[in-house]
């Protein structure tokens, strides 16, 4: 509660040294001149400007003490931003006098253009062109910004004076509205919108999109797809081998045991098998194998 006031007299006392005092607004004349006397404040002619930065105490002299000057000031300011828009407004009626350059008849262009570009709506008319321009006219509005055309625009659309598309702004299938039609459409708030007119582009599908834009393709092979195919050649080599196996087993061979060969005679870790298989056969079955397998008959002749 007591801050406020605290920093109030802080902030007056500053002011003060600064020779910047605070003057109450009901000041008389009388006191207004003994602080002209004090702080140096003279009748004079003044600017906006000046006015603006002034002490309050001071802008207060000069509004009670010195009021020819200080409402000259204001005065002229004003007549100064009236002679400009006075000036804007003489060019662009220089121009709708048919006096405009080559270069404001280009600019001018380049605005109609940009209009209704940014409304796909509007239909590029001749009666369209007329009504606008007209309007634009009679309104002393400057056809070289896209605000006049605009405005233009938002004013003759509810009263039904211009031919708009809704089926080109995508906002309905009506080729064409006008006159009342137009006036009490439901979706008029839609038709007097910016509305982007679509390129070809714009009007592709994604998929008509993404196959005239062959950058975005994915030319890698996708890892699930990779490994199928590892699996598909492995499992190709292993029946290749399974095959190739099978063929040479037929040849009746003792050999790829674990590495081991059994060119003939069985390893000494296999004689005692051997000689139990050997003293199990009758004479007649030794003699009729030793003479069908050569290899037997030479492991028997090399046990004995």
């Amino acid at each position: 509660m007591f801050i406020i006031p605290t920093k109030t007299r802080f902030k007056s006392q500053t002011n003060e040294s600064l020779g910047r005092p605070i003057i109450s607004g009901s000041a008389s004349k009388a006191e207004l001149e003994a602080a002209a006397k004090r702080y140096g404040w003279t009748r004079r002619e003044l600017s906006v400007k000046e006015i603006r930065e002034m002490p309050s105490g001071e802008c207060r002299y000069h509004e009670i003490c010195n009021p020819e000057q200080y409402n000259a000031a204001f005065t002229f300011e004003e007549n100064k931003r009236n002679n400009k828009q006075n000036m804007l407004g003489w060019n662009v009626k220089r121009m709708w006098d048919g006096k405009a350059t080559e270069e404001e008849n280009q600019k001018a262009f380049a605005a109609g253009d940009r209009f209704a570009l940014t409304y796909s709506q509007f239909v590029r008319s001749e009666s369209n062109a007329k009504a606008i321009t007209s309007y634009m006219e009679q309104n002393n509005l400057d056809a070289t910004q896209v605000r006049s055309y605009i405005e233009a625009f938002e004013f003759l659309v509810p009263q039904g004076k211009l031919v708009l598309s809704p089926k080109a702004a995508g906002i309905g299938s009506e080729e064409t509205l006008t006159g009342e039609a137009l006036k009490i459409y439901p979706r008029l708030y839609l038709l007097l919108q910016p509305n982007k007119v679509l390129t070809p582009e714009d009007k592709l599908s994604a998929d008509e999109w993404f196959a005239q834009h062959p950058e975005l393709h994915e030319t890698r092979t996708p890892p699930i797809i990779l490994q199928k195919q590892q699996v598909a050649t492995a499992t190709a080599k292993h029946f290749e081998q399974a095959k190739s196996g099978t063929a040479e087993g037929q040849a009746v061979r003792f050999t790829d045991m674990g590495g081991k060969d059994y060119s003939g005679y069985p390893t000494e870790s296999e004689k005692f098998s051997f000689k139990a298989k050997v003293r199990s056969m009758s004479a007649t079955e030794l003699a009729q194998r030793c003479a069908d397998d050569p290899v037997f008959k030479k492991a028997l002749d090399e046990l004995k």
